[in-house]
């Protein structure tokens, strides 16, 4: 639904305006979170997917330049506040889910029901993108994806030079 204002002015509803391109949305970032976490279960659908999951391996969406987000070095690997920011709207948007099972002792990030309706705010070539990703680093557990993370964000970081 898109509202007008007196003006005629259409504002913008849950995914953008009709005189905007719909990928133009503030809940974009929120659904290419739920797209890799449908993408991980689809592929890999006995992976834990965690939020701290979340958080390396959208280290590597950055790299591919899905995700414009700033990371830094923590002691569990590259993690970015702006990442868990997102991960919260997606989740009060019911892009995604995050569910503690007891029997497994940790949180699991689900598709959520809202998620059909942000895929349509990526483009082909972001979904390419994430598909690679997780293609290429979807089948190592939180250990070694924080490892390889680490390994690459320590590898790229810019070198202080003294003089």
């Amino acid at each position: 639904m898109t509202l007008s204002n007196k003006s005629g002015n259409q504002k913008e509803n849950f995914f953008g305006t009709r005189n905007e391109p719909i990928r133009k949305s503030i809940y974009k970032t929120a659904g290419i979170i739920g797209f890799l976490v449908k993408v991980l279960r689809t592929k890999y659908p006995e992976k834990r997917i965690s939020p701290a999951y979340i958080q390396r391996i959208g280290y590597f969406l950055k790299r591919e330049n899905v995700i414009d987000f700033k990371y830094s070095m923590y002691p569990d690997g590259p993690g970015s506040n702006a990442i868990s920011v997102e991960l919260s709207v997606a989740t009060h948007k019911n892009i995604v889910e995050i569910n503690y099972l007891e029997d497994k002792k940790g949180y699991f990030v689900e598709p959520g029901e809202n998620l059909n309706k942000m895929i349509d705010l990526l483009t082909n070539e972001e979904k390419n993108k994430i598909n690679k990703v997780a293609d290429e680093f979807g089948q190592y557990d939180l250990r070694e994806l924080s490892e390889k993370a680490t390994d690459v964000f320590i590898l790229n970081r810019p070198t202080l030079k003294f003089s």
